[in-house]
C-alpha cells in the first residue's frame, strides 16, 4: 500500500511473549490487540478476562499505545455482579454457569458488552459508553470486522438484510456517540499524539 504498517491486531491468539517487542521494533504506533473480559483460554488461547477496557503505553525503547478492543461488564449489579459474571463465564464454567450469566445480562445486572455495530444496537451501546465515561474512560474505540461490509463473509451479516441492519445499527451508534456523548471522532493514528500533549 506504499506505506509501512502502524497498527497492528494479532488474530485471537496471536500474541506471545515477544510481541511486545516486536511491535517496538517494527515502528508500530499503536495496538488493537487486547480483549478486556475475555478469555480464550478454553480453546488454549490467551486469557483477558481480568482486564478492563482502558488505553496504556507500554515498551522498553519506545512507547507504544494499547487501543484495547471496547469492551466491559456494565450494569445496575455494580462491581459484585461484574464478578459473579466474570465468574460464572470464566474458564472453569460450564453449560449450566454460563446460562446464568446469560440470565444477568438479559436482566442487564451485569452485561458485557463491546462498542461495535456488530450484535449491538445503540442502546447497548449508550449502556456501555456511559458506564466507561463515568469512570473516567474517555477514549472510545468503535470497531468491526472488515468483512461485515460484504453479504456472506462472516455471521453478522449473512444475507443483505443483514446488511442493511449492520449499517442502521452503525449509523445509530455512530449518532449517539455524537448527539448523546459529544465524542470527538479521530482516526487511530491521531490518538497517540493526542494522549501525548500535556
Amino acid at each position: 500500500f506504499g506505506q509501512d504498517p502502524a497498527i497492528f491486531r494479532a488474530g485471537r491468539y496471536g500474541l506471545g511473549p515477544h510481541t511486545t517487542a516486536l511491535l517496538e521494533k517494527h515502528g508500530f504506533m499503536v495496538d488493537t490487540s487486547l480483549a478486556p473480559r475475555t478469555s480464550f483460554a478454553v480453546e488454549g488461547g490467551p486469557d483477558f478476562a481480568a482486564c478492563d477496557y482502558d488505553t496504556f503505553w507500554f515498551g522498553r525503547s519506545r512507547r507504544v499505545l494499547e487501543l484495547p478492543l471496547c469492551r466491559s461488564v456494565t450494569g445496575w449489579g455494580g462491581h459484585p455482579a461484574e464478578h459473579a459474571y466474570r465468574w460464572l463465564e470464566g474458564a472453569e464454567s460450564n453449560h449450566r454457569t454460563r446460562h446464568l450469566a446469560g440470565l444477568l445480562a438479559r436482566m442487564r445486572c451485569a452485561e458485557r458488552i463491546t462498542l461495535s455495530p456488530e450484535g449491538n444496537d445503540a442502546t447497548a451501546a449508550a449502556r456501555l459508553v456511559g458506564s466507561l465515561l463515568r469512570r473516567g474512560r474517555n477514549v472510545l474505540a468503535l470497531s468491526l470486522h472488515s468483512s461485515s461490509l460484504r453479504v456472506g463473509q462472516n455471521p453478522y451479516v449473512r444475507n443483505k438484510a443483514d446488511l442493511h441492519l449492520f449499517y442502521d445499527q452503525f449509523s445509530a451508534i455512530l449518532d449517539t456517540l455524537a448527539e448523546r456523548f459529544g465524542v470527538c471522532f479521530v482516526a487511530s493514528l491521531e490518538l497517540p499524539g493526542r494522549l501525548s500533549v500535556g
